[in-house]
């Protein structure tokens, strides 16, 4: 069906994806548009670390197969409820368990264009494709 949907453990922005593989429109192998949904863990010292800030994102990612493995690298951006504009650049350097899922490692900077917070993402996932 072209779906993905992966569950991420990070640092400080654990999420969940569900992408869509948009190759078949665009004749480019490997390209995804998708959602992330997660939680904004580690606030700057201005906020009360114990608030959750949820976010929501959107972007475009190119997945590179070097059967077993797969690197992805995203570029997203969001209006976050409340930290303000957010952009994102990741990459996921994954691993195929089975043919329609993988596990990965992810490293990514995150840049709060209105509010500090801390710029890393890193962590581990789950993706599996429908």
């Amino acid at each position: 069906m072209g779906l993905g949907v992966a569950f991420e453990l990070s640092y400080a922005h654990p999420n969940i994806t569900i992408d869509y593989r948009l190759g078949r429109f665009t004749n480019i192998p490997g390209l995804l548009a998708f959602v992330r949904v997660g939680l904004n863990l580690d606030l700057s010292s201005q906020y009360n670390w114990n608030y959750y800030f949820f976010f929501i994102l959107i972007g475009v990612a190119k997945e590179i197969n070097f059967a077993p493995f797969t690197l992805t690298p995203s570029i997203e951006t969001d209006t976050e409820i409340d930290l303000g504009y957010f952009a994102a650049l990741n990459a996921k350097l994954g691993f195929y368990v089975t043919q329609a899922s993988q596990v990965y490692f992810t490293l990514g900077y995150n840049l709060f264009l209105s509010n500090p917070a801390f710029p890393l993402n890193v962590g581990i996932g789950f993706k599996y494709g429908f």
